[in-house]
């Protein structure tokens, strides 16, 4: 094993790396020390020893010497004997090792992570003094408070490890100015001499010096005085209720096993007093349980003027539901199901590309969808003659040509003559409808099994469309005029209607390009995305001459790693001057292809085949077109009911972010909870072909139910010209078992 320990740099680590695995043997581990950065992302210079499951890892905590701790991060592809030969290196320098799973700041820093964004709250917010919070958190047995942690560690650092989390969780962010101030001074903490704290030179006792530290606090803070209305106990609990909160996900997420794996880590890696047992410890016997803690933090979040980050979490929220403590959070209970449900065996599709500029930019849309139905017949192993139908949902292309391309792709990969083909065009809904369509065939008799999905060429096929002109007689109809809008009209119309802010939408936009990143890096959709190999067209730099070269279209191409508010808040607005709807926080433009095969659980257990999922439901609804984008609060409850179930039924939810005006606004309407909204990232990240997205929600969250042990998954969009769509699926316990 061979550990690399430089600074926090995505670059100088990659490169590191590269060079380690050129000058050392096949079988050596590759372990990095990092406290933030993505596992995944750093060995993206190595694959064939992160393929190998060579990648690894290793968080030593600060000071080394004295700290106990040794996280142990592994990823996907982490194999046995990588993590068997690190647990012996922990036991030979004697360290106590926790094995926790990739993600921003792993267990122990992404747990902490609240309690520096509370605490500046708390100042700006609430009254309250660095010192006072301080002194709180030290009675409470902490070794110290955490403005004395951030002085520890440089406020330098914690500014930058603080970017990283905005990254990862802008939602959760609070952006005070207090620690840039102080960064902007030159004071930053013990390496300075001067933080929130005086530092005396070779000496880490802190020394309060209010004259110094008042330039940077409001007036009524000044003298050292903070707001006495605050209890201990209440400022303990503002400061690690959250941390107990973000825990919760972790747990939920899959980062640890269980959660006394982040109490070993709290109380090892930072110090958490051990006469409480650790921080979930903590929380389920000395706070209450996750009841009374979402009562506490719904309190904290009304005081805060609503932060999110008192919100409480799913995982916590569905605790309290069970009325269970965190560390006994059970799974859903699946049930078999009835044998006349009409049910998903196989969900597949394609990666999406980039319209235009992507690796479909020069390939046909009969050519992007047969590769998915050549997989879709292959792993069922349903021969062609006994499919009674094809329905595909498409929009930019000529209904009659739509019809040919699909024949097409239908004998191309050895369909027969006696296969029937049908389009829909249910404008974004189209893949949703064809599903829905061939559902409804399925259940009446008319088909036994249907293959049913989406495909768009947004390459192929102009987005714009200019032969449609307005008809004269809707001009003196509101309704009908709207319906020429553009989208893009609608979604600044959204905003404007119901106050959605341009950062709201690009706190959106962020976290859904950091879900999608992570989701890729870690190869999360590959039993879902089928590879197709294609040619694009290439221009010659220096000729001018095209050539064609072949690629192989395997990744979501729309997904781009370290998109921050900060970048997306340079962009202009597209659709109005003083508008909001950037390109930044609307869908992209793309093309790609999905499918599913449906029949009656009846016929899929005589077949030998394992349902993904049922569908329990589908609904439409309509809208003032002029705000089209707010469909899914209409649609949505519609499909529930349909159910006979909640949103607190739901373990996740696909909903298409056509723009971050209208998604935003229908989380909120709907309180939703973020935690299962697009956990893998949505539209804005991934892209919208159009008549794919429906059908790609669906394969999405289908894989990603089985992958978390879920049952209940929601997809939902808005739909041009005015109108909503969305399907409730119900995974029962004969599908497969879950591999998170």
């Amino acid at each position: 094993m061979v550990i690399e320990a430089a600074l926090e740099n995505v670059k100088v680590k990659q490169d590191l790396f590269e060079s380690l695995a050129s000058c050392t043997s096949p079988h050596c581990i590759l372990a990095t020390n990092t406290s933030t950065i993505n596992i995944d992302l750093i060995a993206g210079k190595v694959p064939d020893a992160h393929q190998a499951g060579r990648i690894i890892g290793v968080h030593f905590f600060s000071p080394a010497h004295k700290m106990p701790l040794l996280e142990i991060i592994r990823t996907t592809s982490t194999s046995a004997r990588t993590i068997r030969t690190t647990l012996a290196f922990a036991k030979k320098i004697r360290k106590i090792p926790v094995i926790v799973g990739n993600c921003a700041g792993f267990a122990v820093n992404r747990v902490y992570f609240p309690q520096s964004q509370v605490a500046t709250l708390l100042v700006d917010r609430l009254g309250l003094h660095p010192y006072q919070i301080d002194d709180a958190c030290e009675n409470f047995g902490l070794p110290m408070g955490p403005f004395r942690l951030m002085d520890m560690v440089g406020l330098d650092i914690g500014h930058a490890v603080g970017q990283v989390f905005g990254m990862a969780f802008p939602e959760r962010v609070y952006p005070s100015n207090l620690v840039q101030s102080l960064l902007e001074a030159g004071h930053k903490g013990q390496k300075t001499g001067q933080g929130f704290y005086r530092y005396i030179e070779g000496s880490r006792a802190p020394i309060r010096d209010s004259s110094v530290l008042d330039k940077f606090l409001p007036p009524n803070l000044q003298g050292g005085q903070g707001n006495t209305k605050f209890l201990n106990s209440d400022i303990i609990e503002m400061t690690l209720l959250p941390c107990y909160n973000e825990a919760s996900r972790i747990f939920h997420e899959g980062i640890v096993e269980k959660t006394s794996d982040i109490d070993i880590a709290t109380i090892f890696g930072m110090a958490f007093p051990e006469y409480y047992g650790g921080l979930v410890y903590w929380g389920d016997s000395f706070c209450g349980g996750p009841a009374r803690v979402c009562q506490r933090l719904q309190h904290f979040y009304e005081l805060s003027g609503h932060h999110p980050i008192f919100k409480p979490s799913f995982a916590l929220t569905r605790a309290a539901q069970q009325s269970c403590l965190l560390r006994n959070l059970r799974k859903p209970h699946r049930d078999t199901g009835g044998k006349d449900d009409i049910v998903v065996v196989s969900a597949l599709r394609t990666a999406v590309g980039r319209a235009g500029r992507g690796g479909f930019k020069n390939t046909a849309a009969e050519d992007i969808l047969a590769p998915v139905l050549e997989a879709t017949l292959k792993q069922t192993g349903i021969c062609p003659r006994e499919v009674d139908d094809i329905v595909v949902g498409t929009v930019l292309g000529r209904g009659d040509s739509s019809v040919v391309q699909l024949r097409v792709a239908n004998f191309l990969v050895g369909g027969l003559e006696t296969n029937p083909v049908k389009t829909v065009n249910r404008l974004c809904s189209s893949g949703l409808q064809a599903i829905a369509d061939a559902a409804n065939a399925i259940a009446m008799g008319n088909y036994d099994i249907a293959v049913a999905g989406g495909m768009e060429s947004m390459s192929e096929n102009a987005f714009s469309n200019n032969t449609l002109k307005m008809n004269p007689k809707a001009k003196g109809n509101v309704g009908a005029c709207n319906s020429y809008l553009s989208m893009g009209e609608t979604s600044e119309n959204v905003a404007a209607a119901f106050n959605i802010s341009r950062l709201e939408q690009d706190i959106l936009a962020v976290a859904s390009h950091s879900r999608a990143g992570v989701a890729m890096l870690a190869g999360r959709q590959r039993n879902e995305i089928v590879p197709v190999v294609t040619k694009v067209l290439v221009k010659n730099k220096e000729t001018g001459e095209q050539y064609e070269k072949q690629v192989v279209v395997n990744r979501d191409e729309g997904i781009r790693l370290g998109v921050s508010v900060q970048s997306l808040g340079r962009l202009k607005p597209v659709f109005r001057e003083n508008g909001s709807t950037t390109a930044g926080n609307a869908s992209q433009v793309s093309d790609g292809a999905a499918l599913v095969t449906l029949m009656k659980r009846e016929e899929a257990r005589r077949r030998g085949l394992r349902p993904l999922g049922t569908l329990r439901s589908f609904a439409v609804a309509g809208v003032d077109p002029r705000v089209m984008g707010i469909g899914p609060v209409y649609a949505i409850p519609k499909a529930l009911q349909k159910a006979g179930l909640t949103v607190d039924d739901m373990d996740l939810i696909e909903l298409n972010e056509a723009f971050g005006s209208q998604a935003t606004y229908c989380i909120e309407t709907l309180r939703l909870n973020r935690d299962i909204v697009n956990v893998n990232g949505g539209a804005i990240a991934i892209g919208h072909p159009l008549g794919m997205t429906g059908a790609r929600c669906t394969v999405s969250i289908l894989h990603e139910l089985a992958r978390r042990g879920g049952r209940y998954g929601l997809v939902s969009m808005c739909v041009g010209t005015g109108m909503g769509a969305a399907a409730v699926y119900e995974v029962n316990e004969d599908s497969p078992a879950p591999k998170l």
